[in-house]
């Protein structure tokens, strides 16, 4: 109780009212003992309202103290912290599994498939904080699994997955890419990362999936599976498969054509290493900020609670001995109030309210509960609002407010605003714990943009030179078939 203040204090002048309250009341009270002695007295309790032995202060003190519960509910005392949440900029990943016949080589016991099998799990076991969706690809791509924060789903798809299940043969990595791109860009994305497990592009579509990883604002990591050299493909049956001409098919790990994809995507190479070296390497390129903190909560901001509206329960037995004969009208107030929704009690403030709520995941109806602009703000960004998330967070002071407006633009696609904000909290924090972790990914998405904006006016400055070129060629020939 060391920290008990009031949230309002400035509702205690509403305290000045009750001596008047009180002289209108006792007025009125003499006025009535007035009319009763021109009433006879076996008639009196007949005719007269409310007449009882209770003496003439005590009457009086029921209704007074009920509204002295009132004023000081209305203050808002308060004593104790709840901490609100503060974000970071949650990427989302896809995990993309090749299920084409070259997984079924054996240069891996059993095969390159099972290997691929045990490095997925292994990876949404460590990675077990935001969002991660799953396609796998041969001749043609599908998605399995939309971006979910539930692990489980996905595990349990994995065991069933291989190359004998694919409807399409192949090894369409283009198809997968777009697939992948389009659950991230589906799930509201601004930035994600596409996890390949893989072990090779046909010389085909090598062109093609090097134009969507520098196309795409998602950094392509590449867990490369199998060896150089190359080893036949066993189907489960046994039965080997063949090239053409008869002889034993070797599928080899082009790990150069691999390395140009993840590298034009901002990514990494990362060669199969049995010991858990390579997950090793590929973890700290996922969000650096989630491994480097692990188990972290993101909650710095703190919020008083308001516990003003528990005083109403002391209030109503207060108004139904004042009222006496009509007590069930003190609860009449409860008929205006609106209907709560399920946990959410009638005695809890809006704060309150939508805390419930948002521990409920109902986001949208818990910003509406709420009035601190720091929980609304927070609302609105877990229900997608990100522009009134925005607008929310202004209205918040301190490092975390820029904190979180930081986010709230990154989300919008404002990155410059975005990055100023977490520039600002890191002059005032050099050690905040999240924004340096931002600003570099914001950083990176810009370069990105920039590699992407500076290739097409290349592609357009070299149109119009080609353009040039031909009508000098077309000029020439004319020149020279009005000279015959």
């Amino acid at each position: 109780m060391a920290d008990f203040h009031l949230l309002r204090p400035l509702a205690l002048w509403l305290l000045v009212l009750l001596p008047p309250l009180y002289w209108l009341m006792k007025r009125q009270q003499q006025q009535g003992r007035q009319l009763t002695q021109l009433i006879p007295s076996h008639l009196q309790r007949a005719m007269l309202y409310n007449q009882s032995g209770d003496a003439p202060v005590a009457r009086l003190a029921w209704p007074l103290s009920a509204l002295l519960l009132m004023i000081v509910a209305l203050t808002g005392p308060t004593w104790e912290k709840q901490p609100v949440p503060l974000f970071q900029l949650q990427q989302g990943r896809v995990l993309v599994l090749d299920l084409s016949a070259s997984m079924w080589a054996t240069d891996l016991k059993p095969n390159r498939i099972a290997h691929a099998r045990y490095k997925a799990q292994d990876l949404l076991t460590l990675l077990d904080e935001g969002e991660i969706g799953l396609v796998a690809y041969a001749g043609d791509a599908f998605a399995l699994a939309p971006l979910t924060s539930d692990r489980s789903t996905i595990a349990n798809m994995l065991p069933a997955l291989g190359p004998e299940i694919m409807p399409v043969l192949g090894s369409n990595l283009p198809k997968a890419l777009e697939q992948a791109g389009q659950l991230l860009h589906d799930a509201g994305h601004q930035s994600g990362e596409i996890i390949l497990i893989t072990d090779d592009v046909l010389p085909e579509y090598l062109p093609a999936s090097m134009e969507i990883a520098r196309q795409q604002p998602w950094a392509i990591q590449v867990l490369a599976i199998g060896s150089a050299e190359g080893a036949p493909m066993a189907k489960p049956n046994g039965e080997l498969i063949r090239a053409l001409d008869g002889s034993v098919a070797l599928a080899q790990t082009n790990y150069s054509a691999l390395a140009k994809i993840a590298s034009a995507s901002g990514g990494q190479l990362i060669p199969y290493q049995a010991n858990g070296d390579d997950l090793q390497r590929l973890l700290p390129r996922l969000s650096g900020n989630e491994q480097a903190n692990p188990g972290q909560q993101n909650q710095s901001h703190a919020l008083w609670q308001d516990v003003g509206g528990y005083l109403i329960v002391l209030m109503l037995p207060l108004l139904a001995l004042a009222l006496r004969r009509h007590a069930l009208l003190a609860f009449a107030p409860l008929l205006l109030l609106q209907p709560q929704p399920a946990n959410a009690g009638p005695w809890l403030t809006g704060d309150q309210q939508g805390q419930q709520l948002f521990q409920q995941q109902q986001y949208q109806q818990a910003a509406e509960a709420f009035t601190d602009p720091a929980w609304q703000g927070s609302a609105h960004y877990r229900a997608g609002n990100y522009q009134q998330a925005l607008d929310a967070f202004n209205q918040v002071d301190g490092i975390d407010g820029l904190y979180n407006q930081g986010n709230a633009l990154a989300q919008l696609g404002q990155l410059d605003e975005a990055l100023k904000r977490f520039e600002q909290v890191l002059e005032q924090q050099p050690d905040h714990p999240g924004a340096s972790g931002n600003k570099q990914l914001l950083e990176q998405l810009q370069q990105q943009q920039e590699g992407q904006s500076q290739q097409e006016g290349q592609s357009q400055q070299d149109g119009q030179s080609q353009q040039d070129g031909q009508s000098q060629q077309d000029g020439q020939s004319q020149q020279d078939g009005q000279s015959q």
